[in-house]
């Protein structure tokens, strides 16, 4: 038989790899509702204040997180900062002092009188070119250093890369670099100290040594340079001093503290220069789960031995919140006495005519830092949040502590302006918000003219004079457009649609601010909006009763022209659109608040007494107001649902039997879940029988194993928690419990997201809890375990057992674990295969025959489950570190309570809710001891990412099921610009990156202008008599535009006009004074309300900021008025989504989005050229799309290639170097790319954000080696990104026709865009042809995220394309060659633009001479012809081309399927009519694989339940409605087609009954053989 038939319905076989091997990964899974109310999106508005406001600072100056802060010889307090913003000095007093530095900050090293390098050598006045503006460690000192006088210096380390193993000593100028030690043996300085002791000055430092996995310790003598260094071998005290972050000497030099969250003390021996550490311990204080902070040690994250005393020790805590004073002997420790709350709080310490503050009541985030100054009297504590704290040290005493505070300085370095715009980012890029949500937004403050303050009609006007109108109608085809009135007082910005989510950063980041607040522009804009039948009013539907309309209303003070305000929002709500308010930035009180509080009553009830009443939501912070808006969207989505409607997903296993996940809706609470095991017969039908021998459902068993809190249950339940370890100990793999509880309550807010109390004693029908969280992260963790800690029935009893334990398993695909079967058999030696056999994998199935078969599953309860699957038994769960910092979310304290009656209820979250991956790996393991194997040999490893649940994932090793060990975790912490790394004990390394974008007024320019005009606008209200309108007089005085060098140092103006701007908050991974290269930035200005690309003329790094100057000039003006009219530019500088991070490229997880995509694991060759021939160079790698974010576009548009072998470094990318992180994948733009000041054009680009959420296609020669002679090893992988484009990568060792590893070119695109909805959600299906041996992909499109969505010009299609150059990467040059421009290597300079330019250049739908439309084909009339490269047919238009009425709207809701020679694409059609909340329908419609021919007429469906067909009469032919129709499934959704012998299974979400919900049919006749493989499935 010829090899393009034998290969023809290689899919076929593929099926059965899924049903019967437990290595594959299958991908038929859940789909949302789809039916009636859950499918209605409700419509947000956002309507922000954008008022001057606004731009104050939270927080007193504005620090990042400070990790230590020190006193220098005068007094003076040095602050270091973790995030870029340099080291920084205050006076003694506590002001920020701006003398300090350059521009007010060490960010940047120059030249460096002294220099000691890592082998010991030493050099003078060299020139360091260093970048040192995130740190940690600070110390200062006396000393003269080598052959210079004696100065006084400061000393500090740095977190940016390239300069972990350095310390820097500067002169209290903060301006002249007097030493630069690269620590000798140190690869990384996590801890160090300084302490003069019989008059010399020493230095000791604690970190890894050149390898990452050994310890080392360093001490050096700062009079002669010379030092000691120790090396540790791996494990043992190596892991020991890997752990510290802090150290402190003692005042002898004999002993040296560490704190780990227990404090340990280590002795010190003096040899020759300088001093060398001893392994063995001498003192050792243990803390107890959940101390008493008055009298038990808390978990110590800092230390500092008292100048006084040795033997009286200073510790701060991370975790309890607090600083101790301690009495510390060789045989324990003694609290002596304590300060603070015990509880996490992002409050200020004191505030107006605050002097003193009692111990009890004193405010701490996580204590970082703490220092005491050389004279024993004073000690400075200094947190994650940006708040250094001073205390008189004297009065630290049981006695005395309630006076011992002194003052506080700092603050989060955010103003309000920009913590609205994080907090609104974060809820437009979390796709479980926008899914159930459309949304719009706009700014107001006050005036018409947008031309000033005190122009005419302008701010002070229509501030003070009821009568000013705004909106004034839309301008464009809505939701496009903007309305009519739009400039820098009001605008309506972004309709509310489902592209509003990703529109509305673009026009909010570049946004500025203006004068005033008059009530009469939000309330305009939003009823004018509404009421206009050409925007909002097409949105708003008055006869769907379950669509919900609100609008957000976020201000920070008092405004004005109330009254009518209030009437136009009661109009509102009388009509059915409720308007919340949201009171933010800490500075609203007294009559201010009133008004917020009757404006949320006039927006939301007409009776003060009702239910329905909203209570003002207050924010002081930016955490605060992403925390309550994400919370708050979460209910309003809630309060839609309506309904309950099971969703399921399948997967059969050998020996008949089916396993089904199930869930149903709970409206205010965790959905329901379970997982149920049914026995399938011979024939294919099932046994929905529970009650039969052998079905069972997990749900129910895992509810049998919790018991009542306080009660031992039988259930294990685990984390990777780096102070409590979960391998070892008395109940291994159970440590997610309370007895952690403070371990836990640390890893639940690392995401910054705050516990909340939702049991105080004073709130709810019960009176349960106590005050402050403590009983709430209690509860949290009793929750996860199974308690009724929320009160779902409403009983007040919180300890018993809930209803329902299993969250639901929503889009989390079900995988089988047994004994291990991986293929074997071989054809060629380049297969996988041939690798299982060359290196024993025989053993290891031998070994591991009899291993038990458990299924893996995620929920969205948070937990990864294991279940047997002989009797549904839970054996443990795996609560992933990163999603730990997800469940914080779930308590919503308006439902205490509150829901049907008096019940409670918590908010039902995204969680574990990606499909788990399983493949054998040849690697060195870790053992159960935490060491490393010696040498490779066979694991099991599971990857879960987290789906929706966030942009990360775990991996596993499930060798021994009873044993599961965490390898590592990843996260990319977007919202606080950090990638995260967990490694295999837990211990998570924050990896901080460039946040990538700045608005103009975030430039050093533009702070400094605010800060002018704050402070004259404090002086004009303070000399403004009472009860008079504000005066002008200073803010007129400051107003005149000043253009000078040095404005950002020594600037007076409130207004700044120049070409060159600095950018502090943007740290780029250059040399000071490099040229940063053209394509690295862009930069966007808001002109008439919309967001334009304006050109660049140069940019560097200078002294560790950013500098970009423009081509022409711009103004930051924050007092436009006659004394100043210029207005202002909004403009924003981003960063490319490549190579402008500052992070290690290894973990350049940046372009990390929701992890949607299920990685595929491969085997890949070599980065080394000379290397690539030889199989054991090969490295396994899983490869995974960047996942979904429809909003951001630095994430999700890349291809990641997570090494599996490299425990040095953790979860690394593979490929970094070369790739400058992942393989990006380009966003097109029809607009042009923009690069340095030129714009290149791109027509055919997409305006959609382009992300990758669908799964790798890999075609390996394990999977086609017996169809074509491959010559190569690893894999070509296929991708097709949101945007439409299908980029093919190359990741083998091939070079014909001239291709190289990481090779990448755009295939084809299918001319996707915002309006005609064609977004690739889901995996492509493969196959070779029968009459055309070519290589097939087959694909689908819809916006999944919106399955109701009815836009006008949407139009999906179905497609089959063919790559004709298979199965090399690149055309055979005797045939012309490429014909695109070829794209290098992400690392290069060149990339974007040459990647833009392939990707224009590519094939697409347009040119019917390349792809045909063969829409409403059914017998084959219309096939194309070998010289075409695909087909494709449109699901929403007619063979003419026409739009079918009435419209469909129709939309893919599921990967397509292919089996014998027939494509399967599941479809979904909203509801007709005009009742939106009806359900809407499931559809198959089948085509021939090469031609593309309707075959939908040949399935056997349910025809009878479609009474819609031919006017209600449900006959077998009117299940196709002509040759553009598709066959009718059922009222819901359908998942992917799975096969079952010749049977296609497949999901409907909608029906009510469990047997009805599994929907089964013949497939259609065609040639069926075995073969070996699946493009989806790499274990072959």
């Amino acid at each position: 038989m010829p090899k393009d038939k034998i290969f023809r319905f290689l899919k076929t076989f593929f099926v059965f790899v899924i049903l019967f091997n437990f290595q594959t990964s299958t991908n038929s899974k859940p789909v949302p509702p789809g039916a009636g109310e859950g499918d209605v999106a409700a419509n947000i508005l956002f309507l922000v204040d954008s008022s001057a406001s606004m731009g104050a600072w939270i927080g007193n100056d504005g620090l990042d997180s400070v990790p230590n802060a020190v006193y220098d010889s005068a007094g003076r307090i040095i602050v270091t900062q973790s995030r870029g913003q340099g080291v920084v000095r205050y006076t003694a007093a506590g002001v920020r002092d701006r003398s300090f530095g350059t521009n007010g900050a060490i960010r940047n090293v120059g030249r460096c009188d002294q220099v000691v390098f890592n082998d010991g050598r030493t050099g003078t006045n060299r020139n360091m070119r260093a970048n040192v503006s995130r740190n940690r460690n600070a110390k200062t000192v006396t000393a003269a250093i080598g052959n210079a006088p004696s100065r006084n210096l400061i000393f500090f380390n740095s977190v940016v890369r390239r300069t972990y193993h350095m310390i820097w000593a500067f002169d209290e100028t903060g301006r002249n670099c007097r030493l630069a030690m690269d620590v000798p043996t140190m690869g990384t300085v996590r801890a160090f100290d300084i302490k003069t002791i019989g008059g010399t000055p020493y230095l000791f430092a604690l970190g890894n040594g050149p390898n990452r996995r050994q310890g080392a310790f360093t001490s050096c003598n700062l009079t002669t340079l010379m030092c000691n260094s120790q090396i540790f071998p791996r494990g043992g005290f190596s892991n020991l001093l890997l752990s510290f972050s802090r150290m402190s000497v003692n005042n002898e030099g004999t002993l040296v503290y560490l704190a780990n969250g227990n404090l340990q003390a280590y002795p010190l021996t003096r040899g020759g220069n300088a001093y060398s550490i001893s392994e063995t311990r001498q003192r050792y204080c243990a803390r107890p789960n959940n101390p008493d902070i008055s009298s038990q040690l808390m978990n110590v994250s800092s230390v500092a031995v008292s100048p006084d005393d040795s033997d009286i020790v200073y510790i701060g805590s991370a975790y309890n919140f607090g600083i101790q004073k301690l009495q510390v002997s060789d045989t324990g420790c003694t609290v002596l006495t304590h300060i603070g709350k015990g509880v996490r709080s992002f409050d200020k310490n004191g505030g107006d005519d605050v002097t003193t503050i009692a111990a009890n009541d004193v405010n701490f985030s996580q204590v970082w830092g703490l220092e005491i100054n050389s004279a024993g009297t004073r000690i400075l504590t200094s947190t994650e949040y940006g708040f250094v704290d001073e205390f008189n040290e004297d009065l630290v005493t049981t006695a005395n502590r309630d006076t011992a505070w002194l003052q506080n300085m700092g603050g989060p370095r955010i103003n309000r302006w920009t913590g609205v715009k994080q907090a609104i980012s974060a809820v437009v890029n979390d796709t479980t918000l926008t899914t159930g949500a459309h949304f719009g937004f706009g700014h107001w403050n006050a005036g018409e003219s947008g031309r000033g303050k005190n122009s005419r009609r302008g701010g002070a006007f229509c501030h003070r004079n009821n009568g000013c109108t705004y909106y004034n109608g839309w301008n464009g085809n809505h939701p496009d457009g903007r309305s009519r009135l739009c400039n820098s007082d009001s605008c309506l910005n972004v309709g509310v649609s489902s592209r509003g989510a990703g529109r509305i950063m673009t026009v909010l980041q570049p946004l500025g601010l203006a004068w005033g607040t008059d009530a009469n522009a939000f309330s305009q804009l939003a009823e004018k909006y509404f009421d206009d039948g050409n925007a909002g009013g097409k949105v708003y539907d008055p006869d769907s009763d379950c669509q919900l309309n609100y609008v957000i209303v976020i201000g920070d003070g008092a405004m004005r022209n109330n009254g009518p305000a209030r009437q136009r929002i009661e109009r509102l709500r009388d009509k059915g659109i409720k308007s919340l308010f949201v009171a933010y930035g800490g500075g609203i009180r007294g009559g201010a608040m009133t008004i917020f509080e009757n404006f949320a009553r006039s927006g939301s009830c007409a009776d003060s007494l009702s239910d329905e009443c909203e209570e003002v939501i207050i924010a002081n912070t930016p955490e605060d107001l992403k925390s309550e808006l994400t919370s708050k969207i979460r209910q309003i989505i809630a309060d839609k649902l309506a309904f309950t409607a099971p969703a399921i997903t399948a997967t059969i296993q050998e020996g008949g039997s089916l396993y089904q996940a199930q869930f149903g809706y709970e409206q205010f609470g965790e959905w329901r879940g379970k997982i149920l095991r049914k026995k399938l017969k011979p024939d294919g039908t099932v046994v929905h029988d529970m009650g039969l021998d052998g079905n069972w459902n997990a749900a129910v068993t895992i509810r049998n194993q919790s018991r009542p809190v306080g009660e031992v249950d039988s259930r294990k339940l685990w984390t990777a928690l780096p102070t409590v370890p979960y391998l070892t100990g008395a109940d291994p793999w159970n440590n997610f419990k309370t007895d952690y509880a403070p371990e836990l309550g640390r890893l639940f807010e690392y995401l910054n997201y705050t516990v909340k109390d939702y049991h105080n004693g004073s709130t709810g029908p019960c009176n349960l809890g106590s005050s402050g969280t403590g009983d709430d992260v209690k509860g949290l963790i009793n929750f996860m375990r199974g308690s009724d800690y929320f009160d779902y029935d409403g009983d007040c009893i919180i300890t018993e057992v809930r209803g329902s334990v299993m969250g639901d398993v929503y889009h989390s695909q079900l995988v089988e674990v047994g004994r291990p079967d991986a293929n074997l058999k071989y054809s060629e030696e380049n297969e996988e295969a041939f690798f299982r056999a060359k290196n024993n994998y025989q053993n290891f199935l031998a070994n591991n025959y009899s291993r038990k078969s458990v299924i893996y599953a995620g929920s969205n309860s948070g937990v990864l489950h294991a279940i047997q699957a002989e009797d549904g038994k839970e054996l443990w769960g795996f609560v992933p570190p990163f999603v730990a910092g997800l469940l914080p979310q779930i308590i919503n304290r308006n439902y205490n309570g509150k829901v049907d009656g008096n019940k409670g209820g918590s908010n039902p979250i995204f969680a574990v809710d990606g499909s788990p991956v399983v493949h054998d790996v040849f690697m060195k393991g870790i053992k159960p001891s935490g060491t490393i194997e010696s040498s490779a040999s066979w694991h099991t490893i599971l990857i879960i990412p987290y789906g929706r649940g966030g942009p990360g994932f775990s991996v596993l090793d499930v060798t021994v099921p009873e044993k599961p060990i965490h390898m590592f975790s990843i996260y990319n912490d977007n919202i606080n610009n950090r990638v995260l790394v967990a490694d295999h004990e837990g211990n998570i390394s924050q990896k901080p990156y460039n946040s990538g974008f700045a608005s103009s007024l975030q430039s050093l320019q533009g702070v400094k202008a605010l800060e002018n005009y704050l402070a004259a606008r404090d002086e004009d209200i303070a000399n403004t008599p009472e009860g008079e309108e504000e005066i002008d007089d200073e803010k007129n005085t400051i107003a005149p535009c000043a253009s000078d060098s040095d404005f950002s140092i020594n600037g007076t103006s409130s207004c700044y006009k120049g070409t060159t701007f600095d950018f502090d908050g943007i740290v780029l991974d250059y040399a000071d004074g490099e040229v940063i290269p053209a394509g690295v930035l862009s930069a966007t200005e808001i002109t008439n309300g919309e967001a334009k690309s304006i050109p660049i003329a140069s940019a560097s790094m200078q002294d560790g900021a950013l500098r970009v100057t423009f081509t022409e000039e711009k103004v930051i003006n924050f007092h436009v008025s006659d004394a100043e009219p210029t207005e202002p530019n909004a403009f924003s500088i981003s960063t490319a989504c490549r190579g402008a991070t500052g992070i290690d490229p290894i973990y350049d997880y940046t372009q990390l989005g929701e992890t949607w995509s299920a990685p595929r694991v491969i085997r890949i060759p070599s980065t080394s050229k000379s290397k690539q021939d030889n199989m054991d160079e090969d490295t396994y790698v899983a490869v995974m799309g960047g996942g979904l974010s429809l909003n951001d576009p630095c994430a999700g548009s890349a291809v990641f290639l997570i090494n599996l072998e490299d425990r040095e470094n953790p979860g690394s990318i593979f490929g970094a170097e070369e790739n400058g992180g992942p393989i990006s994948i380009v966003d097109t733009d029809p607009g042009g790319v923009t690069i340095g000041s030129s714009v290149e054009p791109t027509p055919s680009g997409s305006d959609i954000n382009n992300s990758i959420p669908s799964s790798p296609l890999v075609v390996t020669p394990d999977t086609v080696g017996k169809v074509y002679d491959i010559g190569w090893r690893g894999a070509l992988v296929y991708v097709n990104d949101l945007e439409g484009k299908i980029t093919k990568i190359n990741l083998t060792n091939s070079d014909e026709n001239d291709a190289d590893l990481f090779d990448q070119t755009t295939l084809f695109k299918l001319d996707a865009s915002t309006s005609n909805g064609r977004y690739s959600f889901f995996s492509m299906d493969a196959g070779i042809g029968f009459t055309d041996p070519n290589f097939w992909l087959f694909g689908s499109t819809g916006n999944y995220t919106d399955l109701g969505g009815e836009e006008q010009e949407l139009d999906n299609i179905l497609y089959g394309i063919k790559d004709v150059d298979f199965p090399y990467f690149n055309p055979d040059a005797r045939f012309g060659g490429a014909n695109q421009t070829k794209i290098p290597k992400g690392s290069d300079d060149d990339f974007v633009i040459k990647a833009h330019l392939n990707a224009e250049e590519a094939d697409s739908l347009k040119d019917l001479s390349i792809c045909k439309d063969v829409t409403g084909d059914e017998f084959g009339d219309l096939c194309p012809t070998p010289d075409h490269k695909g087909w494709y047919v449109r699901l929403d238009r007619d063979e003419a081309g026409s739009f079918i009425i009435p419209r469909q709207y129709r939309k893919a809701s599921a990967p397509p399927t292919l089996f014998g020679g027939k494509v399967y694409f599941p479809v979904y059609q909203p509801p007709t009519g005009t009742n939106k909340c009806n359900q809407g329908k499931a559809y198959i419609c089948a085509t021939d694989d090469e031609c593309g021919t309707n075959k939908s007429q040949g399935l056997q469906t349910n025809a009878s339940l479609d009474t819609t067909t031919t006017g209600g009469d449900a006959t077998a032919s009117a299940t196709i409605r002509g040759p553009d129709q598709c066959a009718f499934v059922n009222e819901g959704v359908l998942s992917e087609l799975v096969i079952f012998g010749s049977n296609l299974y497949a999901n409907v979400a909608g029906p009510s009954e469990d047997s009805s919900t599994l929907y089964i049919l013949p497939a259609l006749p065609g040639d069926v053989i075995s073969n070996r493989g699946g493009w989806r499935d790499s274990s072959y």
